[in-house]
């Protein structure tokens, strides 16, 4: 685990960091992303991705100022495009850390629950 001076370090050199990004997108509640250098720490040392996935963050705001983090393994498939809107990483979110079910889950399954939540988006 990375001492309090190297994460300030990691945190300072981050691209776009978790705050930064929610500030320049203030209508999203939910970030995919890969890991930045030296978080991995975040993650168990007996922690395996199935071969051909990623180990990305699943960040949720949960008030300006506050946020929450998930380390998560996505396909690449699905990690290409997830920011594209946030039905998509909240579907995600709901599938891979709300109700986990230790299952991969199908790019199927997270496109429909995705239409879902844009679908309602749009009503509200």
């Amino acid at each position: 685990m990375a001492d309090r001076a190297e994460r300030r370090r990691l945190k300072r050199d981050m691209p776009l960091g978790d705050a930064d990004w929610f500030a320049a997108h203030p209508h999203r509640q939910f970030r995919l992303r890969p890991l930045f250098p030296g978080e991995a720490f975040f993650v168990d040392d007996d922690f395996k991705a199935p071969d051909g996935w990623v180990v990305w963050h699943i960040i949720q705001r949960l008030a300006p100022g506050l946020r929450s983090k998930h380390t998560v393994c996505v396909d690449p498939e699905i990690a290409a495009d997830a920011n594209s809107c946030d039905a998509l990483v909240k579907a995600l979110f709901e599938l891979l850390v709300t109700h986990p079910t230790g299952e991969r889950v199908n790019v199927h399954e997270v496109a429909e629950l995705a239409k879902q939540y844009a679908r309602a988006e749009t009503l509200n």
